[in-house]
């Protein structure tokens, strides 16, 4: 999206809106049962709008309905068991038991209210629409996250930091998937519109890396709107949220023909960059868990902060997947020596934090996706758990995911790429997401036949 260009309103209907109403329309005849059942596919758990509501058609069971039962059983010779024509208590108790067999045979099968609002549940509608909706189909998660276009989001977790690079390598915040989208980013700032051959290392600023597993996803999955890459190394919440560097705001790269969205974003908010500084520095003057009160309180920030970025997001794109990415811990789970000046007690704390960051994380974007099933839109967000990613290839071990301490001795100081996943854990990451776009949600997702393309699976 440009700037000046007003962002896409949230559009769609309820799917899982009352269906009584439909259902007492088009309630056909004996006889028109008989030919739909023939021709009808099967059909989809119904979605009732409360527990009262009898899960089949008609009120209940009333004397009548027991009155005609008991007036055909008949017992093991065809004679009625009534021979005077009255209903027995023994006919009345047989009648009342079968009907409660039948309402609770009913209503296993049935699908509750509460269940449907929470799943989002298809109407009886053979998965092709609904009376909202009739050009809605059922799609798979992959079908949902790849009918239109990519775009990468989010910090340097996502940008590609901590590769080590060659001069030759690229940023390839440029080279997506030949879209439109794509080519006009070979900058970096997708303004000139260069061919990828002038991308550089990385994006001067932002660090964009080839080897982020944004370039994963795109290989492995064809966008039938192509992809774009704007994560930037660095990048907070409000940053995401308002710009960066002079820049417009990541979220102004989102529009409503983008079908997925992945974002790293918090990590830098919880100023895990400053509690690592301090961690190295003071190892003369105490450990780094002093930081606990300046920790809890931006976390508590990063509360109010992380459902802003995911509303703004879904509001652009409210029938897109936003996939939101944790982070690893870098540390052993039962740390055996210190890494660097970081000792065995602070490395355990760190990796406190870092699962206090993602439970955070994760909180926000559940109730993220709640809010959109409760206001019907196609669209989800989804937390990829990553917390224990890098398990078995922390900092420190024979094939660390993740850099330790690394020192610029010309520069006195340390690298970026200091704290940062290695190749091998933007190749871990791109997995968990790559699973994730095949995974789905747990709930069903739709999407207008329009919009839905061929393969989605690159050869």
């Amino acid at each position: 999206m440009r700037p000046g260009h007003p962002a896409p309103q949230p559009v769609g209907d309820a799917l899982g809106q009352d269906d009584a109403q439909h259902r007492a329309q088009h309630t056909p005849g004996r006889s028109e049962r008989s030919t739909a059942a023939a021709r009808a596919p099967p059909p989809r758990a119904a979605c009732f709008r409360s527990a009262a509501e009898p899960p089949v058609g008609g009120t209940g069971v009333s004397a009548g309905v027991i009155n005609w039962w008991a007036g055909r059983v008949r017992d093991s010779r065809g004679a009625p068991l009534s021979g005077d024509g009255q209903v027995t208590r023994r006919q009345v108790t047989v009648g009342a038991v079968l009907a409660v067999l039948v309402l609770l045979v009913a209503g296993v099968f049935a699908v509750p209210s509460w269940r449907c609002e929470l799943t989002g549940c298809a109407k009886d509608s053979g998965g092709s629409g609904s009376p909202e909706r009739p050009d809605d189909r059922t799609v798979s998660p992959q079908e949902a996250a790849t009918r239109g276009g990519y775009v990468a989001l989010g910090d340097s977790y996502s940008a590609g930091v901590g590769v080590q690079t060659g001069s030759d390598d690229k940023s390839e915040a440029d080279e997506g998937e030949g879209g439109e989208r794509d080519k006009s980013q070979a900058d970096g700032d997708g303004d000139d519109g260069k061919a990828g051959a002038e991308a550089k290392r990385t994006d001067g600023v932002c660090l964009r890396h080839s080897a982020a597993y944004y370039h994963d996803v795109v290989r492995t999955f064809r966008f039938a709107r192509g992809s774009a890459f704007w994560a930037c190394s660095g990048a907070t919440t409000a940053e995401v949220l308002d710009g960066r560097y002079g820049r417009e705001p990541q979220t102004d790269r989102v529009d409503a023909d983008t079908s997925l969205v992945t974002i790293s974003i918090g990590g830098n908010d919880a100023g895990f960059t400053k509690v690592l500084t301090r961690c190295l520095a003071e190892v003369l003057l105490g450990d780094c868990r002093g930081q606990d009160d300046q920790v809890a309180e931006r976390l508590d920030t990063l509360t109010r902060t992380l459902p802003r970025v995911l509303t703004d997001l879904t509001s652009r794109a409210p029938s897109a997947r936003v996939l939101v990415v944790g982070y690893p811990r870098m540390f052993a789970a039962e740390p055996q020596r210190g890494e660097a000046t970081i000792g065995k007690d602070d490395q355990r704390w760190l990796n406190e934090r870092t699962r206090e960051l993602d439970d955070i994380i994760a909180r926000s974007a559940r109730a993220a996706d709640r809010g959109l099933v409760e206001a019907g839109k196609r669209g989800s967000v989804e937390y990829v758990e990553a917390y224990d990613a890098f398990d078995g290839h922390e900092t420190g071990t024979a094939d660390p995911y993740v850099n330790g301490l690394k020192l610029d001795l010309r520069a006195l100081s340390a690298e970026t790429r200091s704290f940062h996943p290695t190749e091998g854990g933007h190749r871990a990451l791109g997995e968990l997401v790559e699973r994730q776009i095949r995974k789905g949600p747990g709930r069903p997702l739709a999407a207008r036949a329009a919009d839905l393309a061929p393969p989605t699976t690159r050869e």
